[in-house]
């Protein structure tokens, strides 16, 4: 996938980030967050405020990072098709609920009894979604 939209649930590495912004990626970080929680102080410390194009705190938007109107607003925020989304992320049930492709991050593989949706891919790292 190279030219879509890549939404990510939490903070990548920043070198990752970066080859991913200039392999030109649209990044969105859409988040569930806690109430007054600053996702831009905390970009901006990690020096990646610049490398998103929309960020989306649940608390602040006052809605569920599970809800249909979230990932409306996600859909949005990526400015392109849902199919050109990918959605980067530990629990990739919502995104895929409203349509969204995913791909579900586990370190050390899936747990015990732990199944993959279809059609979800499955990664380590997000590292590995840097084109070669």
């Amino acid at each position: 996938m190279t030219g879509g939209c890549l939404v990510f649930d939490h903070l990548a590495a920043p070198e990752t980030l970066r080859k991913l912004s200039q392999a030109g990626f649209r990044l969105v970080l859409a988040c569930a967050t806690e109430p007054g929680q600053d996702l831009r102080a905390e970009l901006r410390a990690a020096g990646i405020e610049d490398l998103f194009a929309v960020v989306l705190p649940s608390a602040q938007l006052g809605v569920s990072p599970d809800s249909l109107i979230f990932h409306r607003l996600i859909v949005a925020a990526a400015g392109c098709h849902p199919e050109l989304i990918l959605y980067v992320g530990h629990d990739v049930r919502g995104a895929l609920a409203h349509g969204i492709q995913a791909a579900c991050i586990r370190p050390t593989g899936l747990g015990p009894g732990e199944i993959l949706p279809f059609g979800v891919m499955l990664i380590r790292d997000v590292g590995e979604l840097v084109p070669c």
